[in-house]
């Protein structure tokens, strides 16, 4: 974690879930963003960038991959150029991999032509988090309008209120912090992101480290409704009660306390054989039924095998090569 970057993790609760080993292991994020070049530390793939003929170089979504990594350490990113102009490929290639995906970011206002194609997204129930825009305006950018995305606007840890510029209105729906530091390509200086472009993908970075837990629990990603009423949940509500046109529902933070994974406890097949060294295999061979120990509930791994034991055993590993 980068120094300048504690205040922010510690009140979103990031650094209580890293300290638990929470780093967004399994977890999958697509960004849609501009031709820019990601900085190679950062591991994101690209899958469609041999489709890609414009020019590379550091840009906006070089920023936004880079402050992603830095909140969310261990995630795999698939990152896509949305301004390019295969759009249909982009769209299909989430449509194919929509049941390992765990969210989109869209750091950027659609055109009308763009915000067409993203409606093709709703119906994959996938969590698409939006920034509202910077115009310090009661409207927000055409992405966060779609009715299935998230749009989140920009807070200030310092002045704990919504930053200066932040959008506004009817289509914000939660706040999440900016100015977010991430290294610069040669590790040599840290460099600050503001805006809502910034404040997107880290609420989508916190959820990133529920979305670890959620995978290890239920072995999938959750859907869109799911992540609504996580973030809501759990928000720092800071306004009005309830959602108000200034903060939307509030601020994103993760849990105050990790939910516990309950462990199912081993079923105790034998009584004498549950602190023997031969437990594990004795419950391998009884649970497939070649073995069924006694009747009074008992294997007695230490008795010697009789005859008739023996055939039986023999008889139930070889009676598929019978018939």
């Amino acid at each position: 974690m980068i120094a300048q970057n504690e205040a922010e993790f510690t009140k979103s609760n990031i650094t209580l879930w890293r300290n638990a080993g929470y780093t967004g292991k399994n977890v999958n994020i697509v960004i849609l963003d501009d031709n820019g070049l990601s900085y190679p530390r950062d591991n994101i793939i690209e899958p469609l960038i041999h489709l890609d003929k414009s020019i590379y170089n550091y840009n906006h979504k070089t920023r936004v991959t880079a402050m992603t990594r830095e909140v969310l350490s261990n995630a795999n990113i698939y990152a896509f150029n949305w301004f390019a102009d295969y759009k249909d490929e982009i769209i299909d290639w989430i449509k194919a991999n929509k049941d390992m995906i765990d969210f989109i970011n869209c750091s950027f206002n659609a055109t009308r032509f763009s915000y067409d194609k993203l409606m093709q997204l709703k119906n994959l129930n996938i969590p698409i988090f939006a920034g509202v825009g910077n115009d310090a305006k009661p409207y927000s950018n055409l992405t966060s309008e779609l009715e299935f995305v998230f749009g989140i606007g920009m807070w200030g840890e310092a002045q704990d209120r919504k930053a200066v510029g932040s959008n506004y209105g009817l289509n914000l729906d939660f706040m999440a912090y900016t100015g977010i530091y991430y290294h610069n390509s040669d590790n040599t200086r840290v460099v600050q992101f503001y805006g809502t472009s910034c404040s997107s993908p880290y609420a989508m970075a916190c959820a990133g480290y529920y979305a670890e837990w959620f995978r290890r629990v239920n072995n999938r990603s959750m859907n869109t409704q799911e992540c609504f009423e996580f973030l809501l949940k759990n928000v720092d509500d800071k306004d009005e009660i309830g959602r108000d046109d200034n903060s939307g529902y509030g601020l994103v933070k993760l849990p105050n306390e990790i939910p516990i994974i309950e462990k199912e406890e081993p079923t105790v097949i034998f009584e004498d054989t549950k602190n023997h060294w031969s437990k594990e295999v004795v419950d391998a061979v009884s649970e497939a039924g070649i073995m069924t120990g006694y009747a009074d509930g008992t294997f007695k791994p230490d008795k010697a095998i009789t005859r008739g034991e023996m055939a039986s055993v023999v008889y139930k590993l070889m009676k598929d090569f019978l018939k």
